[in-house]
This record gives C-alpha cells, sequence and structure tokens, in this order.
C-alpha cells in the first residue's frame, strides 16, 4: 500500500511542478563552458564524493541541505536556480549517460555488484519499488529497467568511458574503491583536475567529517528537510555500511552467473576481476 501510494503521490507531484515550471533542470539543464559535472550512475558513490568536495570547497562540514549550494544536483534545483543562485565555476551532479554538452567530466565508477545491492535497498527504503528479494531485482536492475533515462549500469559506464577523449575540458575516471581505501590520495587527484589548491591539512580534515559515523549522523538530522530523505522507510539507511565486497553477503551462485553474463567483460576491464570464473 505505501508502495503505490508512494508512486501516485510522486506522479502527482510531479505534474504539479510542471504546471508551475518548478521541475528540476534535469536533462535540460543549461550547460556552461566553465562547468564541471560529477557524473556517477545512481548509488556509485556520489553523494559521499560531494560531500567530500563540498567541505574542502566550503572550508567546513557541509550537511544534506547545504551541499546543494556548493554542489547542487540537476535534479533538485531548477535551471533557473542553477542559472541564479549558484557561484561560478558550478560542479554540477548528474547521473547522466554521455551528453556531448558537458564540458569537463569527473566520472565516479563503483563496482556494479556493490551497486546493485546499494540500490535494491535505496528503492526500499524511498518505497519507488515494490517489496521484492534481491534475487527477483538484480534482473531488472541488470536490464537496465529500475531507472529512468540513467540506461543500464554498464551501459551509463561505458557510454562515458568510450567517449572520454571526446570531452573538451577534460575526463578523469576515479574508482569508488580506490577512493574508499585511499581516500586522502584519490582526493588530491581530484581536486588537482578541479584546478583547487588545498593543504594536507585541508584535504585530511575534510575527510575525516565525511566517515559514515558522521554521514549517519547528518542524514539523520537532515532527514525531515530534503526531499529525497523525506517520506521513507525510516527503518532502512540511505548512507549504508560504504565498504567494497558487500555484494558477497547476498549474492548467490545464480546471481554471480546473471551478474556475468551481462557484465562480466566490462568488470574485468575496470579492475575488480582478473577473470569471469569470481
Amino acid at each position: 500500500m505505501n508502495y503505490l501510494l508512494r508512486k501516485v503521490t510522486m506522479r502527482l507531484m510531479g505534474q504539479l511542478r510542471k504546471l508551475l515550471r518548478l521541475s528540476p533542470a534535469g536533462r535540460s539543464v543549461t550547460v556552461l563552458p566553465e562547468d564541471t559535472f560529477l557524473v556517477s550512475y545512481p548509488r556509485s558513490g556520489n553523494t559521499w564524493a560531494r560531500f567530500l568536495i563540498g567541505n574542502i570547497i566550503s572550508g567546513s562540514q557541509v550537511d544534506f541541505v547545504s551541499v546543494e549550494d556548493t554542489m547542487p544536483s540537476i535534479y533538485i534545483s531548477t535551471d533557473r536556480e542553477l542559472l541564479l543562485q549558484r557561484a561560478r565555476p558550478r560542479i554540477l551532479k548528474s547521473h547522466e549517460p554521455y551528453d556531448s554538452r558537458y564540458p569537463k567530466v569527473l566520472y565516479l565508477v563503483r563496482d556494479g555488484r556493490n551497486v546493485a545491492v546499494s540500490f535494491y535497498y535505496y528503492l526500499l527504503k524511498s518505497m519507488q519499488i515494490k517489496p521484492m528479494s534481491f534475487q527477483d531485482f538484480l534482473p531488472l536492475f541488470c536490464r537496465g529497467e529500475i531507472t529512468s533515462g540513467y540506461l543500464s549500469w554498464g551501459e551509463n559506464v561505458s557510454s562515458w568511458i568510450t567517449n572520454a577523449e571526446k570531452v573538451p575540458n577534460g575526463f578523469l575516471l576515479v574508482r569508488y574503491e580506490d577512493l574508499w581505501e585511499s581516500t586522502p590520495e584519490e582526493m588530491k587527484k581530484i581536486l588537482a583536475f578541479l584546478e583547487i589548491k588545498r593543504t594536507e591539512k585541508e584535504i585530511f580534515d575534510a575527510v575525516k567529517l565525511c566517515s559514515i559515523a558522521n554521514m549517519r549522523r547528518l542524514e539523520k538530522e537532515g532527514e525531515d528537510k530534503v526531499s529525497y530523505l523525506k517520506s521513507t522507510d525510516k527503518s532502512l539507511r540511505f548512507v549504508r555500511s560504504g565498504g567494497t565486497q558487500g555484494w558477497k553477503e547476498i549474492m548467490t551462485d545464480q546471481d554471480k552467473k546473471l551478474f556475468n553474463e551481462y557484465y562480466g567483460d566490462l568488470i574485468i576491464s575496470l579492475g575488480y576481476e582478473s577473470d569471469c570464473s569470481w
């Protein structure tokens, strides 16, 4: 019942926003020559990366409200807000597949097996899917039937990697797993790409503020203030455990076989496996 009510409410709210011209910019966002886009498939660590970079830019702790001022999402702010109320040069959050208009792109990729697990729990939390097992969810994820317009995980990732050289002002591919395991070192690469200069202490302080414990505290404080945390199942977390091997706890042998059929070659090319025998 909650799932059906949620779907009807979201549809009505979307129609009302369109009538009032309050729809988020989305893929119709006006792109400026100096823009940089932080792009990833949903549930690939984009929020955590935004907090890391946002803390660096602001010099203080950002939260689930203020991060929209520092690194706004094209799915929350209207195009007018992004043009008139945001500092420039802008760093914008996006989940879109390859877009030739994007002048500079930091692409965050995560092991698709962990993306699938994280996405499953997120959609249950936000009541965007009816209750189902992960084993029923995974085929839908692999076929790209979960998202609206972002394609499948593999198609989204591949669309950017194969077109990386076409991004005029630069393209940087960062693996979530590397950022998780070597955060200060990876942040130095990211900041160099963004042409932001900070001391090692400033980087260390920003990283410390983004611990899982602190992110969960900020989630709790913001759960009634931001749209994607409101009206959700509070028994499930938006900020989960992070980590890099969670898929091993939930995927059955049949799940592994299915994922291999769709994306075995891609996870090998990304360095997550050396062959398909995992």
